[in-house]
């Protein structure tokens, strides 16, 4: 229970970050604690008999089972969001009902008030641009545009009598005369609406950029500026990601440390120009071979770790064979009689086999492969070692 609970919170501590589902899960747990707190008015509302004055008491307890479903409906959600987050197929449609279903949750409550009250008013534009912080765009739109129609088809049914106008209330500001409650419904769709357009508009194209700026400085945050891999910030963060009593599958990694062999020598032979040269060469080659959800990293100097998530022993070997492979064709320079080869030593730690197994975290494991890479320059260098 403490397990699953840490990796929620862990989840909901990153409000802003570009991952979606966390994103969703964040704004719908928000709202149903906004939900929850309606339904404990109404509860107060009920049992103290002198506010009955003021509401419409008979649709009350409707209102709260109406109430209560949107609370577990968002429950329910948030749930299967939290358990579907490693498939984006559903995943990414889940996103979009819970923008969704906050939408016409939001509409509903304000339906309630009275599309014309200041509460509906606050609600649409408050939804709104907290949607553009937290979601895609054009999701945005399209459920703004669903709430907008919700909202002015409820007040329309109201003039023609269909439905009540703020049936949460026994009094409301809405005209009983039709012709005045025409003019009021023109009046909304001709100053309000062009005025909630406006706000939506300027509020999109300014956390827009906000947003890029953000991932600008997150993207220089993250990366190593020479090589453009990650720096120890993501590798560490990704550790954090990964602790035992955070995720169970913790073991199914394996790490690669690397060194560049002599690159001492490079650098007083060739040059410091020469050797910035190599090490974006090998970040590139690590990069190349590295597959979709490897962490690839520049560990300082002219170290570099591989961080892979999975088992299989044989890929990681077959990965640093590779390297080594295409290290000793690097050409320094092209001139008569110069044999320099670049090679790396390595050393692999896998947390399913061999000292590995012994492993109670990802951080020692990675202290297993560097005791591994130590072991591979001490045995003469340009060869692996596998703990």
């Amino acid at each position: 229970m403490m397990t699953k609970l840490e990796r929620w919170l862990h989840g909901l501590s990153h409000p802003l970050e570009k991952k979606p589902v966390n994103n969703a899960i964040f704004a719908g747990f928000t709202v149903m604690l906004l939900h929850g707190s309606y339904f404990l008015w109404k509860v107060y509302i009920v049992l103290h008999p002198d506010l009955h004055q003021f509401v419409n008491i008979s649709i009350f307890f409707r209102e709260m089972l109406v109430t209560v479903a949107i609370f577990f409906s968002f429950l329910m959600l948030i749930i299967t969001l939290d358990q579907t987050r490693k498939n984006p197929t559903i995943s990414n449609r889940l996103v979009f009902l819970m923008l969704l279903l906050i939408s016409l949750s939001m509409a509903y409550q304000g339906y309630t008030f009275g599309s014309m009250s200041l509460p509906s008013g606050v609600m649409l534009i408050g939804a709104t641009v907290v949607g553009f912080i937290l979601f895609d765009r054009r999701s945005v739109y399209w459920v703004s545009v669903i709430a907008g129609v919700i909202l002015v088809t409820t007040t329309v049914a109201a003039i023609i009598g269909w439905l009540p106008y703020a049936p949460k209330l026994l009094e409301s500001n809405f005209p009983t005369d039709q012709p005045a409650a025409v003019f009021l419904l023109i009046n909304m769709l001709m100053v309000v609406v062009p005025a909630y357009l406006t706000i939506m508009l300027i509020a999109d194209y300014f956390i827009d950029q906000l947003k890029r700026r953000t991932l600008q400085l997150q993207h220089l945050s993250e990366r190593d500026p020479l090589t453009q891999l990650s720096n120890r910030r993501v590798i560490y963060e990704y550790l954090a990601q990964h602790h035992p009593r955070m995720d169970i599958q913790w073991r199914r990694h394996i790490v690669v440390m690397l060194d560049i062999d002599f690159f001492k020598k490079v650098n007083d032979q060739w040059g410091h120009f020469v050797g910035d040269q190599v090490l974006q060469y090998v970040a590139t080659l690590l990069q190349g071979l590295a597959e979709s959800g490897d962490i690839v990293g520049r560990f300082g100097g002219e170290e570099f770790i591989v961080i892979m998530p999975t088992d299989q022993l044989e890929r990681a070997i077959v990965f640093a064979e590779r390297c080594q492979q295409q290290l000793s064709t690097y050409q320094f320079k092209p001139i008569e009689g110069v044999t320099d080869q670049l090679s790396a030593s390595f050393g692999i730690a896998s947390a399913s086999k061999g000292v590995g197994a012994t492993a109670q975290s990802l951080e020692q494991l990675i202290e297993f492969a560097d005791q591994g890479l130590y072991r591979a320059k001490q045995a003469g260098r340009a060869r692996t070692v596998v703990v």
